[in-house]
């Protein structure tokens, strides 16, 4: 017999993925160790511990082995089986304990991935010089003579067609790379990878809202608010009641569910109270108007959000529920969900916080749905999804800064900018459990044109991994400078005595070509 409850995983990965690696190892464990068709739900988990019986050693080694690799890649596609060792002082009485060892995949971090070019730095231009270059030598070498490049003559119009193509052909051989490798694949190249890990990319939603009905008086009948009756935006976004329904006796009003004609983001997002215009007329129904804000309008998943989903989809087959697991369904339930944090400290409780597009915290509404959806999941037995929005942290934005004499004529080219850059920082800055970290912002200001910013606000903050920074107000000043520029030490001495001494002159030291700077700032720059 084969001894399951004394089997030791080893696991090889680098230490940068020892969390990863806990992981696998608890799934490999749970796998190696349930007797097949005693997991409710999935009767293929586990090993068929009948196949060795009866079975002269070698054999039932060889069955073992080929049975742990096939479950291997059926149920954790992220290690594979490297290789069974056999102790031979735990061969006793008939029973053997394997020792095994699995590999993890080689799955590297996109942004380390170098990108991809057959061609190396080579331009076109170089490659016309090159192909002049060995031209020449092949000439020289062949027939000890020169051949004349003239600019009509027919060896430089060939030598030049055959660069042309030779730099199309790499570009089209990048090209075809990297639609067949995920880092760099984009758009239906990206479509065609996808269903080698059973993943399709989210299409667009649409929106719901929730439309109140109201009657011009009481009536002593029920009215009939009929399906499909149309409401619509002023800007004519329309919406359509999902069922039927009525507006009872006695009374005025009735809220019905109703949903957008188009899917799409441009009928999220709608305000309370905006969607008002009944374009079927219903008989005593005086008017119709929303009581809730449209959600759910979801544009067709982008190839950013598509790509993440691909990476993680693997870990869906594992039986542990892992991290990457949560995450790719947290990121499949609407193709709006920006950015998701798992969270796992109370033994099988699964935190899921998250935010929507835009970095929009969710409503109680779509943590609901979130959560239901999880409901629908194979997911492991006895695993409690609860999905939240992040903690909120406020910080405030308080800058001012120069911009240098040189560049003044292209001040509001550089206003503008910064002010982008500071945008660009704040969307940077909302992501679960980042710090807020001021001196990203001071680097972007610095890159923008700014020269001198001085940030008041924020500091130096710490989140944590269930809270997200939240910008509450921004104040970005631009200050003209008060500094000249004197490019000759000797003019100095003919300034008048009281502009010489100010402290906001600036001198450019000329002496032997240097350039060496000497500045004087005002006191409270």
């Amino acid at each position: 017999m084969i001894d399951f409850s004394s089997t030791v995983v080893e696991l090889s990965g680098d230490s940068e993925k020892q969390k990863e690696v806990q992981d696998i190892a608890k799934c490999l464990r749970t796998l190696y160790s349930t007797p097949i068709g005693s997991q409710e739900g999935d009767r293929e988990l586990g090993i068929n511990p009948n196949i060795f019986v009866d079975k002269p050693l070698p054999v039932a080694k060889g069955l073992y082995v080929a049975e742990v690799t096939e479950k291997t890649a059926s149920f954790e596609p992220r290690a594979r089986v490297v290789r069974v060792d056999w102790l031979d002082s735990d061969v006793l009485h008939g029973v053997v304990i394997p020792r095994w060892c699995t590999s993890l995949s080689k799955i590297k971090e996109f942004e380390n991935i170098p990108d991809i070019d057959i061609e190396g730095e080579e331009t076109l231009e170089e490659a016309v010089a090159d192909c002049k270059a060995l031209f020449g030598k092949y000439n020289k070498e062949l027939f000890n003579g020169e051949v004349s490049l003239e600019r009509c003559s027919e060896a430089r119009l060939v030598l030049l067609t055959l660069a042309h193509r030779s730099h199309h052909n790499m570009e089209y051989s990048t090209a075809c790379l990297k639609a067949e490798l995920l880092p760099t694949s984009t758009g239906p190249n990206l479509d065609n990878l996808a269903p080698l890990v059973g993943v399709e990319r989210l299409e667009a939603g649409k929106a719901t809202a929730v439309i109140r009905f109201t009657l011009s008086a009481p009536r002593t009948s029920a009215t009939g608010i009929p399906e499909g009756t149309q409401v619509r935006t002023a800007d004519k976004r329309y919406f359509k009641t999902e069922k039927y329904a009525e507006i009872l006796p006695g009374e005025l009003t009735v809220d019905v569910v109703a949903v957008a004609d188009e899917a799409g983001s441009n009928s999220d997002g709608i305000a309370e109270g905006e969607i008002n215009v009944l374009v079927d007329p219903i008989p005593y129904v005086s008017g119709a108007k929303s009581v809730s804000a449209s959600t759910g309008g979801t544009d067709t998943e982008g190839d950013d959000s598509f790509t993440r989903r691909i990476n993680y989809a693997p870990s869906i087959f594992s039986v542990a529920g892992p991290v990457d697991a949560y995450e790719y369904f947290a990121s499949s339930w609407r193709s709006d969900v920006a950015d998701t944090k798992i969270v796992c400290k109370e033994g099988y409780t699964i935190h899921i916080y998250f935010l929507m597009a835009g970095g929009r915290v969710p409503t109680r509404e779509e943590c609901t749905g979130m959560q239901e959806y999880f409901d629908t999941v194979k997911r492991p037995m006895g695993d409690l999804v609860l999905c939240h929005a992040p903690e909120e942290i406020p910080y405030d934005i308080e800058l001012t800064y120069h911009i240098a004499l040189s560049n003044v004529k292209n001040a509001s080219t550089i206003q503008e900018n910064v002010e982008a850059a500071v945008k660009e920082y704040e969307t940077w800055q909302r992501k679960i459990g980042r710090d807020i970290e001021p001196a990203e912002l001071i680097m972007r200001v610095r890159e923008a044109g700014a020269k001198r910013p001085r940030l008041l606000t924020p500091v130096e903050t710490t989140v944590s991994e269930i809270q997200v920074a939240k910008l509450r107000s921004c104040k970005v000043t631009y200050e003209e400078s008060k500094m000249i520029e004197l490019h000759e030490v000797g003019l100095v001495e003919g300034l008048p005595p009281d502009v010489a001494k100010e402290p906001w002159v600036q001198i450019l030291d000329a002496v032997s070509g240097s350039g060496a700077r000497r500045n004087w700032k005002l006191p409270n720059a």
